[in-house]
């Protein structure tokens, strides 16, 4: 990539970074209090909620007749995901497809919480662009683990959209 303004793309580039590591920053802290048991406990519950209040109909029959039954292992699923997603954009390894499975989850949260009100769509909503977002632009290239991967792996694992990555 060649241009006249290398200074204005290192400040970009490290923009991207602070965002990724914050977005994954927030998906540590989100999961840090699923760690009890108690959560864990409570996610049928939980998940009952979602299916009444949401009024996205087809994601309130896939809580109750998918998620429901099988409560304890969809749990799991959640925490392990949203560690997965938190410290690979923390870390800036495998960005860009951890980064598009926090935009997923960011969806389900999105369809499970749509009944709540506007502060949690909006959130949510915004995590899922700046994720994909994330996702398409090398985001774990600066101050992430996957500059060291560059050239070493599927290019859709650094970035969606292949380019020649070169430091300025």
């Amino acid at each position: 990539m060649n241009t006249k303004y290398p200074r204005l793309i290192l400040n970009q580039q490290r923009a991207i970074a602070v965002i990724r590591i914050g977005i994954g920053a927030w998906f540590l802290y989100a999961v840090a209090g699923k760690l009890d048991p108690a959560w864990v406990a409570k996610f049928p519950k939980v998940v009952a909620d979602f299916a009444g209040s949401t009024p996205v109909k087809f994601y309130a029959e896939f809580l109750t007749t998918v998620v429901a039954p099988s409560a304890d292992a969809f749990a799991a699923f959640v925490i392990v995901s949203e560690i997965a997603v938190g410290l690979g954009l923390v870390l800036g390894l495998f960005t860009a497809p951890l980064a598009l499975a926090g935009a997923f989850l960011n969806l389900n949260f999105l369809l499970a919480g749509a009944g709540v009100g506007t502060a949690a769509i909006g959130l949510n909503l915004t995590f899922i662009v700046i994720q994909v977002a994330l996702a398409f632009a090398y985001a774990g290239t600066t101050w992430g683990l996957d500059r060291l991967l560059v050239g070493k792996l599927p290019w859709w694992f650094q970035g969606l959209i292949h380019y020649e990555y070169r430091e300025f």
